[in-house]
C-alpha cells in the first residue's frame, strides 16, 4: 500500500492557458499539462483548476472543476483518471490547423473567473497561472500588459513556458518578472533537447505549490494609497517608457504624485523591494 500523501500546502486554483497549435508534440504537451494537474490536485485535495484554450472557434474553457449554474462556485474534485479523460476528449475536439493566437482574450478569460472565484469565501482560494504557447503575440500587447498588472495587484503569479524556436516574446517575460512566475523556454524541434523529458524538464518545477515555494514581491494592496509600475510598450517602431496606476491601470507619460484618472495619491514601487 502506498503511503498518504502529506497535504501540506494550502489549496490553490490553477489555470492553464494553452496556445499550442495541433500538430507535432500536440499530444506530448497534452501530456505534459495532464502531469502538472495530477500533480496539482496532489498537493491539496480541495484545490481547484481550470484549463482554457487560445481558440478563435471554440469556447476558451476546455475543462474546469467548477459547477457554474449561478456563476462559479467550488465543486469536489473527481477521479484523476477521469478529468484526464475528459481533458484529453476536449482537447481532441479542437480545431485543426494553425490559427492566430488568441492567448490574450483566453487568460483575460481565466483572470476574470479567478476574480470571481476569489470572492465564494471569507478566505479566497489563492489563484495561479501557466501560460503554455507555441505562437508569437501578434496582437493586443497592450491588453497583456495590463492583465498582468491585474495579476500583480491580485498577487497571482504567472508563469509562462514559451515552446516556439525563435526567442521568447517579451510579454511573457514581462508577466513572469512583474507577478514573481517561472519563465521557460522550450525549443520542441532543437534535437539538442531531449523532448521525450518534457513533461519531467519543463512543468514538474511549476507544479510545486505557490504557498510553499514562492515569496511574492512587494506589491500595492488595496488601500487608499497607491503605487506605479514602470512600463515599456514597443509599437514596432519606438519604445515608449511610462507609469501605470496600480488602482486604476491609467498610463501617465511621466511620473506624478496623483493620478489623472482615479486621484490616487501615488509612490514609485522599487525594483528590488527590501
Amino acid at each position: 500500500m502506498s503511503a498518504p500523501v502529506a497535504h501540506t500546502a494550502v489549496p490553490e486554483c490553477l489555470f492553464v492557458i494553452l496556445d499550442v497549435p495541433k500538430g507535432p508534440f500536440f499530444q506530448e504537451i497534452v501530456e505534459s499539462v495532464l502531469a502538472l494537474v495530477n500533480l496539482h490536485l496532489v498537493s491539496n485535495s480541495e484545490s481547484q483548476f481550470a484549463i482554457l484554450a487560445s481558440s478563435q472557434s471554440a469556447p476558451n474553457v476546455i475543462f474546469s472543476t467548477f459547477h457554474r449554474p449561478n456563476g462559479i462556485s467550488l465543486a469536489p474534485v473527481e477521479h484523476s483518471a477521469s478529468i484526464s479523460d475528459l481533458i484529453r476528449d476536449a482537447l481532441d475536439r479542437l480545431p485543426t490547423g494553425r490559427e492566430t493566437s488568441c492567448i490574450v482574450s483566453a487568460f483575460m478569460s481565466a483572470l476574470c473567473m479567478a476574480n470571481k472565484l476569489s470572492r465564494l469565501t471569507v478566505t479566497p482560494m489563492p489563484s495561479r497561472f501557466l501560460l503554455l504557447s507555441a505562437r508569437p503575440v501578434a496582437s493586443g500587447v497592450s491588453e497583456f500588459v495590463n492583465s498582468f498588472f491585474m495579476a500583480q495587484r491580485e498577487g497571482w503569479p504567472v508563469d509562462c513556458c514559451y515552446l516556439g524556436s525563435d526567442s521568447t516574446p517579451v510579454p511573457f517575460q514581462q508577466a513572469a518578472d512583474l507577478t514573481g512566475g517561472h519563465l521557460l523556454s522550450w525549443d520542441l524541434l532543437d534535437p539538442a533537447y531531449d523532448n521525450a523529458a518534457f513533461p519531467t524538464a519543463a512543468l514538474v518545477e511549476l507544479s510545486v505549490p505557490v504557498s510553499v515555494r514562492r515569496v511574492m514581491p512587494v506589491v500595492p494592496g488595496r488601500a487608499a494609497a497607491g503605487a506605479h509600475n514602470a512600463i515599456a510598450v514597443d509599437t514596432g517602431k519606438t519604445v515608449a517608457f511610462g507609469f501605470v496606476c496600480s488602482a486604476c491601470m491609467a498610463v501617465h507619460e511621466r511620473f506624478v504624485h496623483k493620478c489623472a484618472g482615479c486621484g490616487t495619491e501615488l509612490s514609485v514601487i522599487p525594483r528590488n523591494p527590501g
